[in-house]
């Protein structure tokens, strides 16, 4: 018995269902992905996705987030995440505020940073090997010297850097 050739609502809920068990996806970017099919089968096949919770912006707003928050990632960073997801403003908005604050993240990451540098280092070098991992992290400048400060004390003085630490004299 030869089979029925499948319908475009069917043809787009296999693509999409292949598509999400790749990775989690937003449904802006589930659109985008199933433009070859027709319009309203897209947005019948989004409708089924969203009613039976395999497609949940939220959901991924708050993974996101909260990946961002373990890599002790600020709250910019977590937006920029979100937006280059093309997840809904509010969404991202809601699992950033879940979060922990970009001060706790900032301090977390500082603790990580700082534990993970070798006991040879003077104190210069500390200082900058943390500020430079706050900053990859997305921490703004008032937010990485206050973590910093908080785990490794006091910046040393610029003067008792060594002369061939030239960027010491930037902290």
């Amino acid at each position: 018995m030869p089979t029925r050739p499948l319908t475009p609502d069917e043809k787009a809920y296999r693509a999409a269902l292949r598509l999400l068990r790749v990775q989690d996806r937003s449904t802006a970017e589930l659109r985008a992905r199933l433009a070859k099919f027709p319009p309203a089968a897209v947005e019948r096949t989004i409708a089924r996705l969203v009613a039976s919770n395999l497609l949940n912006d939220d959901a991924l707003a708050r993974r996101i987030a909260d990946a961002a928050g373990e890599r002790g990632e600020s709250h910019a960073l977590m937006r920029d995440r979100a937006r280059r997801r093309s997840l809904p403003a509010r969404a991202a908005a809601r699992a950033i505020h879940a979060a922990p604050t970009d001060a706790a993240l900032a301090l977390a990451a500082a603790r990580a940073a700082a534990a993970r540098l070798p006991a040879s280092l003077d104190a210069h070098a500390r200082w900058r090997r943390v500020l430079g991992a706050l900053a990859r992290r997305g921490h703004d400048a008032e937010a990485s010297l206050d973590a910093a400060r908080a785990v490794l004390g006091e910046p040393p003085d610029p003067s008792d850097a060594h002369p061939s630490d030239a960027d010491s004299a930037t902290l």
